[in-house]
């Protein structure tokens, strides 16, 4: 968040915070009053950068503990989807995706892309893979990831997962059944002569 000047009723002066890995951390620099002004309160300009300076010195000290914490972040990532199929770290292979709109469920297999970005946030993204596209969709994903993670594409396109890709449309096929037998139809019941 940085630096930040506050001027109302309750407190008049800087506050520095930063926050990191669910810690919030802040410190108050206060400026004495000296009158109204003529927008708001009135504070000498040698006076208001010495607190000012202060509050940017604590900021960088802040500044530093974030990167630490970001940076042991992203040397922890992991992919947000453990269960990896593609044989990308980052990139899976789901052959069933479900999505609902407008009260409809669409089921797709799409490959999801889960990962740290550099600066501590969570990526996630789905590239949807329609028939005869696999490559394109496979494509995408790399280029997404590699983007995130600051890095070259082209190895992970060299990567493509030709082999799980056919398992799962082969487990996914519809089974044929076995071919059932005719029926026959039953002969008509003979009628007794005479009646």
């Amino acid at each position: 968040m940085g630096v930040l000047r506050i001027d109302n009723a309750r407190y008049f002066g800087y506050r520095a915070q930063r926050s990191a890995a669910g810690e919030v951390r802040r410190k108050y620099f206060p400026m004495p009053i000296t009158g109204p002004g003529k927008r708001g309160r009135r504070i000498a300009p040698a006076a208001e950068a010495r607190i000012r300076a202060k509050a940017v010195a604590f900021d960088r000290e802040l500044e530093a503990w974030q990167g630490g914490i970001k940076a042991e972040q992203v040397r922890q990532a992991r992919p947000v989807r453990s269960g990896n199929t593609s044989g990308v770290s980052g990139i899976s292979y789901r052959p069933t995706y479900k999505e609902m709109k407008r009260g409809r469920a669409y089921v797709y297999p799409v490959f999801a892309v889960g990962s740290l970005k550099p600066d501590g946030r969570a990526l996630t993204r789905r590239f949807r893979i329609r028939e005869g596209e696999e490559r394109a969709a496979w494509r995408a994903a790399c280029a997404c990831l590699a983007e995130a993670k600051g890095i070259s594409p082209a190895p992970l396109y060299r990567r493509f997962p030709a082999d799980a890709l056919a398992a799962a449309k082969k487990r996914a096929a519809p089974k044929k059944r076995a071919a059932a037998k005719p029926k026959v139809a039953a002969k008509p019941a003979k009628r007794k002569a005479g009646k």
